[in-house]
């Protein structure tokens, strides 16, 4: 079996969300079973009805499935702990340097359906945690009130607050059915560092040397190659962050060009970020069809 990659932020999990796996583990099922399910199916049993979640990703429990990479437009830095299970809804980590503390990352929604990109979830693991459990509250409002009872009555519910201290502000107003939101990510940008957002709503993080000092262009009537050999010209100046956010640019436009990825592989590589040109490999050996014939 693939062994997930050193860079995975499951290695250093944020204790918000190992606190919730270790209450899913062992709150009661609702039904008995005539054997004994899985931890696995224990933890999404018991997330389910306050997370608004049909599973946790296979990679938390040390499983690399990488079944995101199998959309083709799927931001490599969204690396998902949930999955909704509806129109590949995912809940997740904005890696922008994995090289970061995981504490310090954003967490994203994202759809492949998606317009503009990954959206705001929460500055942190621990609101974004809170925040999905809103969204399964503004879910049943919208479209169970009739006919089931409100996840907040749930035992389950009560139980996870106490356990896991989490606090889920229900008088927000920024998040709708499923924990989706309008919002766009602001990361943590560490001294010494630039951040420049991007259309798939991640972003490039990096030090600001390696977006160099002149303006970066980006323009709208390129083609796809037209971007990519500006940013070998950035790659071969030293500048890999500039570099990548070229790319992004085409790749929101045309995400199963598979030239562009090999591009962002070696950008990532220029930055030292293995665990994401890790990814960009995964998708290029399932996405064969991209490649210019």
């Amino acid at each position: 079996m693939e062994t997930l990659h050193a860079g995975h932020p499951v290695h250093r999990m944020p204790t918000i969300l190992s606190a919730v796996m270790e209450w899913g583990a062992t709150f009661p099922l609702e039904r008995p079973r005539r054997r004994e399910p899985s931890r696995a199916s224990r933890i999404d049993s018991a997330c389910g009805a306050v997370l608004n979640c049909a599973n946790l990703d296979p990679s938390l429990f040390g499983r690399a499935a990488n079944g995101e990479l199998q959309y083709p437009n799927h931001p490599f830095e969204v690396v998902p702990f949930g999955w909704n299970g509806g129109s590949g809804l995912s809940y997740g980590w904005a890696v922008l340097d994995e090289h970061q503390d995981p504490s310090t990352y954003s967490c994203v929604s994202f759809a492949p359906g998606d317009e503009g990109g990954a959206r705001w979830l929460g500055d942190s693991t621990r609101e974004a945690l809170e925040n999905m459990m809103v969204g399964a509250e503004r879910y049943w409002e919208l479209y169970e009130k009739d006919h089931m009872p409100s996840p907040v009555t749930k035992p389950n519910w009560a139980s996870v607050c106490a356990a896991a201290g989490l606090a889920p502000r229900l008088d927000r107003t920024d998040i709708s059915a499923g924990a989706r939101s309008t919002r766009v990510i602001a990361p943590h940008v560490p001294s010494g560092y630039r951040f420049e957002p991007s259309p798939d709503g991640t972003g490039v993080l990096a030090d600001a040397s390696a977006f160099g000092d002149a303006p970066i262009e980006i323009d709208p009537a390129w083609y796809e190659d037209d971007h990519i050999a500006v940013a070998r010209q950035h790659l071969a100046a030293g500048r890999p962050a500039a570099a990548l956010l070229v790319l992004k640019a085409t790749r929101a436009e045309s995400p199963a060009w598979a030239p562009t990825v090999e591009a962002m592989r070696d950008a990532y590589l220029a930055l030292g970020r293995p665990f994401m040109a890790s990814r960009a490999n995964y998708w290029l050996a399932h996405n064969d069809a991209g490649r210019a014939q």
